[in-house]
């Protein structure tokens, strides 16, 4: 297992170059002037004040403003453009107001602003003023360097403080990428650009989605100063407000203090926390607060106040209130320990748990404690170390090392080894006991079936008879002590024959004679004060919640396979259903249209009417009127084409009302948040 971490190649990279060491310029009409904005005087007691110098103009006016001061009019002719020069920078226009004594322009019409070939910025309209250095360029913005290219309506720059922005939409593109954005700033000393607003970066690798992000051109920073999302081929990273991301390093760190997660999914597992400190060339982590790893394939959830990852060894240990949750279709296995280790078998290529220091375990069908557990998922064994003892209805199973084989989700076997012993109490509060070197006992449906005892064999059995319409009464105790013993049981426990393989001796004591010390075996334990329960695992935990109600849903088939923000979606075990669900869904959650595209593995397997898409679009009917319920559990469940699936993207796109009358569409004051996620086989 690698953890999702990625290079961030985006148009930030460079982006010192687009807003690099001049002023900007914009366009309008010859006919209309804009009226000019109130231009901001800022003292200059650093610099060279220099002015702003004509270069070329076809036609020169003069005039004089109703305050008194003086004007010039320029224009261009079949020469060319009207052209002024501050420095290093070059401006063109096709007209242009010169304020002599402020030191200002306002430029109209094909406006072009050149600084040192490196950078052309063309508008509207441009309003500078050479005192202050400040630029504002208004329409149709084009700003162009050889490598990236910035659209917007309105931007302003300052050449003294070296700061960029646009403010009413921008789109910045290269040959591969695009990011859009509300607002745009840029700092060339800090060389820190921000962009605020719907920001959304798309390049051939990956996809931004943020409404807030600072990039840092020297240390190749991300920051987010909102939740975000990155999304590429290998998986999705939902950033909270804090988290920062270096685009060379892959090192991803949120915010100290955080009580959101930082939720990251790829094809193999899902992962949040509070907080992540994760390098990406060393593949070591640190996760902290609210640690929860979802393993997809597995369908088991690891949480824990604290976890640490090594990709090289494919490890990760969690401490601290460490619980493992594994659903099955009709129970549910918690095991609680001090620490918890997941690693990958390499060889075997299957996942392995570990649990160490005060270990519990609960299902319906067996409870038990020890020091050390070993949890193979892929032949279903727990192996339990170090002074374990499991509890099956009645029963408590003790010794050295214990060895539980699951089938059908159920207790099958269990193999003691070494000191075994079996305490069942019957309904006087007495105890049945059977013990010897080894043992295994074989179960059926949850009850033992049978037990063989193997070396040092003894028994204490009490014998009661049941009558008709009589209480059942105590008629003796049968002590056995025999190498080899096998007993055979019926429902709840009960005795149906017993074997003794090896010159057994006994006694039967009539009830009289039964004493404490004649009716305990030797290292007689009766340790149910111990026992665990679901209550004791869960109690004060902070997982509870999460551990309770995200990963087991009642009614629902199969794993599941999406953990998105509005809907968990579950796969049937069978692969052919899926089930949308949400334990408390808003009405307007339902709003938007629900879509389900299906993917075959093979094109030649779709229907005719669907060959052209290249997948088939399942249909959803009636979702807000026939299946929700309000204050209730919301279940959807989806019927799957029958061929050999591929992929499937499912989600919510906003539904588009038309008014009845004008056939307009209506706008939608406060729209659902879309969605989409993808899955692939």
């Amino acid at each position: 297992m690698r953890f999702l971490f990625v290079t961030f190649f985006i148009f930030l990279l460079s982006s010192s170059a687009f807003f690099s060491h001049s002023s900007f310029a914009q366009k309008a009409t010859n006919k209309t002037i804009e009226k000019k904005p109130t231009l901001e005087t800022i003292e200059d007691t650093t610099q060279t004040i220099s002015r702003v110098e004509l270069l070329k103009a076809g036609v020169l006016e003069g005039d004089v403003l109703p305050n008194g001061e003086k004007i010039r009019i320029l224009k261009k002719d079949e020469r060319g453009q009207v052209q002024f020069k501050q420095k290093n920078t070059i401006m063109y226009a096709d007209s242009v107001f010169q304020y002599i004594d402020r030191n200002q322009i306002e430029a109209f019409g094909n406006i072009r602003f050149v600084e040192q070939d490196s950078l052309t910025l063309t508008g509207d309209t441009l309003y500078y003023d050479g005192y202050t250095k400040l630029a504002k360029v208004r329409g149709n913005v084009v700003l162009q360097d050889q490598e990236k290219t910035v659209r917007t309506r309105k931007l302003n720059y300052n050449l003294k403080t070296k700061t960029a922005a646009y403010f009413e939409g921008g789109v910045v593109t290269d040959k591969t990428s695009r990011l859009t954005s509300d607002r745009g700033y840029y700092n060339t000393n800090s060389r820190i650009a921000t962009f605020r607003g719907n920001v959304q970066a798309l390049s051939p690798d990956q996809q931004l989605i943020a409404d807030s992000v600072a990039y840092n051109t020297v240390t190749k920073t991300i920051f987010f100063d909102s939740e975000g999302k990155i999304i590429n081929k290998d998986g999705t990273i939902n950033a909270v407000k804090g988290t920062q991301i270096n685009a060379q390093t892959g090192i991803l760190k949120t915010a100290e203090g955080s009580n959101v997660a930082t939720r990251i999914e790829n094809r193999d597992y899902i992962i949040s926390a509070n907080f992540i400190d994760y390098d990406n060339l060393t593949e070591k982590g640190v996760f902290k607060e609210n640690v929860q790893l979802y393993y997809k394939k597995e369908n088991v959830t690891i949480f824990g106040d604290e976890a640490y990852y090594d990709g090289i060894k494919s490890r990760l240990d969690a401490y601290g209130d460490a619980l493992l949750v594994k659903p099955f279709k009709k129970d549910t296995l918690y095991i609680a320990a001090d620490t918890l280790i997941a690693m990958n078998d390499s060889v075997a290529a299957e996942q392995r748990f570990y649990a160490y220091r005060n270990v519990k375990i609960y299902k319906q069908d067996l409870q038990g404690i020890c020091d050390s557990l070993n949890y193979d998922l892929e032949d279903s064994i727990i192996y339990f170390d170090y002074d374990p003892v499991l509890w099956n209805t009645a029963n408590q199973l003790s010794g050295t090392k214990i060895k539980a084989k699951l089938r059908d989700n159920t207790v099958d076997s269990m193999t003691i080894t070494d000191k075994a012993f079996v305490i069942s109490a019957d309904v006087f509060g007495q105890f049945n006991q059977i013990k010897g070197r080894d043992l295994l006992a074989v179960f059926d449906s949850g009850y033992i079936k049978r037990v063989n005892v193997n070396g040092n064999g003894e028994s204490i059995y009490f014998m009661i008879e049941e009558k008709k319409e009589e209480e059942a009464t105590l008629k003796g105790m049968n002590y056995i002590k025999c190498s080899n013993i096998i007993m055979k049981f019926i429902a709840d426990n009960e005795l149906e024959e017993i074997l003794f393989l090896q010159q057994p001796e006994g006694q039967v004591i009539p009830p009289q004679l039964i004493t404490k010390k004649n009716s305990e075996l030797n290292n007689f334990n009766w340790r149910i004060e111990e026992k665990p329960t679901y209550k004791m695992i869960m109690q004060g935990r902070s997982t509870e919640d999460a551990a309770k109600n995200t990963y087991k849903v009642k009614n629902i088939d199969g794993k599941r396979i999406i953990d998105g923000d509005f809907f968990g979606i579950y796969l049937s075990e069978d692969k052919t259903k899926l089930t949308y669900y949400n334990p408390k869904l808003p009405i307007r959650n339902l709003e938007n249209e629900f879509f389900l595209y299906v993917y075959p593995e093979n094109k030649k397997d779709l229907p005719e009417e669907f060959k052209l898409y290249g997948y088939v679009v399942v249909p959803f009917y009636n979702m807000d009127t026939e299946i929700y319920k309000p204050n209730q559990p919301f279940y959807y469940t989806q019927e799957l084409p029958k061929f050999k699936i591929k992929k499937i993207t499912t989600g919510q796109k906003i539904k588009l009302k038309v008014d009845e009358e004008t056939g307009e569409p209506i706008p939608n004051r406060n729209p659902i948040q879309p969605w989409k996620e993808i899955y692939e086989f």
